[in-house]
């Protein structure tokens, strides 16, 4: 189970003495099998996917605006999506809320419920020092979450720095600050990181990102994963 237990983690390769930023993070180059969806196709799914999975009616609208403000930023918030409501379907809804798993552990709770706990103890983690992370379990697929933070950002002036780590080691860093993005470090990274960092990122010492506006319309997805998800949503009786 994937769990971050280090809250006096600050991370040598990003707050070394130099930092470079890339400005064109490589996503998943498109494919013959790819159907293009507009963002609000992409909206449609995701309201239609949740509400076979049993999330409330007032929650439907939520988890489509999370997926929606990664997808216009570059992010692959479909994608992450699309795993969450297969990966757990022998859960309940109840089960994925829940930050102590069944087997006791911490961690792997559903990232857009979390969202809203973490929005509820945002004053804590931006408490500590800039640059200290926060000792908060990964949910699964923990991108879901950002949006969240992104939104906390906002009313704070601030940009929070959420860094994916793969065995200990960063593989990618997404920063935010209300209405905009940026990936910085592997694509890959979103998907495979076995533990996270939430830390408010430390402008005074290190400027300012290259944070990126909504540039998105529409993504090309694979359109088998599509059937996928669309095999889930027809399964509503």
């Amino acid at each position: 189970m994937r769990v971050h237990h280090h809250p006096d983690r600050m991370d040598e390769g990003m707050f070394g003495r130099t930092t470079t930023f890339s400005e064109k993070p490589k996503r998943r180059p498109a494919l013959p099998n790819d159907v293009r969806l507009s963002l609000d196709d992409v909206d449609r799914y995701v309201v239609a996917a949740a509400r076979t999975r049993g999330y409330p009616e007032d929650f439907l609208t939520h988890a489509a605006r999370q997926v929606r403000f990664l997808e216009a930023r570059g992010l692959p918030g479909f994608a992450s999506f699309r795993r969450e409501m297969l990966e757990h379907g022998t859960e309940t809804l109840a089960q994925r809320g829940r930050v102590v798993r069944p087997d006791g552990q911490s961690g792997g709770q559903c990232p857009m419920i979390d969202a809203l706990r973490i929005a509820e103890r945002f004053d804590r983690i931006v408490a500590l020092p800039p640059g200290r992370e926060a000792d908060y379990p990964m949910p699964s697929n923990p991108l879901l979450a950002v949006p969240m933070l992104a939104e906390c950002a906002g009313r704070h002036c601030i940009i929070m720095m959420t860094t994916f780590y793969i065995h200990e080691r960063s593989g990618a860093y997404v920063f935010v600050d209300g209405d905009r993005a940026a990936l910085h470090g592997s694509y890959g990274a979103l998907f495979e990181a076995d533990s996270w960092g939430i830390a408010r990122f430390p402008e005074e010492t290190h400027g300012t990102p290259p944070l990126r506006e909504a540039h998105v319309e529409a993504i090309d997805f694979p359109a088998d994963a599509l059937r996928d998800l669309m095999t889930l949503i027809e399964s509503q009786p």
